[in-house]
């Protein structure tokens, strides 16, 4: 089997893992992947996402920041770097980072989501009011998320 079937695979698994709640076994599965494979984007982005849900940041950390420099045309590696740098409550640099962000970046709905989070957490309501308006305008899932999500406490606090 090529080696990029093999990383395929293995992601995979990991995913199937994650989506199952069975994080540790996604763990499992990362941590196997040799140096060499270590180096492709998938495998960089799925050790980022165990590390995320395990509550890691500053190890998911070093993984985005690593794709953010290495595959600079990656709109999810800006996504996934602003949200570990948000969670490790360092929200400002998140905003930075997804205005930085890739040409395809703001084609995605969640990037909008994101912003908004990220605004009104900094309590910039009016932006954050503006930018969810957009991302559920793009993706309607995000109204349910929005009702529930505790970085948008301040905006439902104020409407």
């Amino acid at each position: 089997m090529n080696t990029s079937l093999l990383i395929q695979k293995k992601v995979s698994y990991a995913q199937g893992y994650i989506e199952l709640g069975m994080i540790h076994s996604a763990l499992v599965v990362v941590d196997e992947f040799t140096l060499d494979e270590q180096k492709n984007p998938l495998v960089l982005s799925i050790k980022a996402d165990v590390y995320i849900h395990l509550k890691r940041y500053a190890e998911a950390f070093d993984y985005t920041e690593t794709l953010c420099k290495v595959y600079p045309e990656l709109p999810e590696s800006f996504i996934q770097h602003a949200y570990v740098l948000h969670e490790l409550k360092r929200t400002q640099e998140a905003r930075e980072i997804l205005k930085k962000g890739p040409k395809g970046l703001k084609a995605k709905p969640v990037f909008y989501y994101n912003m908004a989070c990220y605004e009104c957490t900094l309590g910039n309501i009016d932006e954050a009011r503006r930018l969810l308006r957009e991302a559920i305008k793009r993706d309607r899932t995000f109204e349910k998320l929005a009702s529930e999500d505790s970085d948008l406490e301040l905006l439902h606090l104020k409407e």
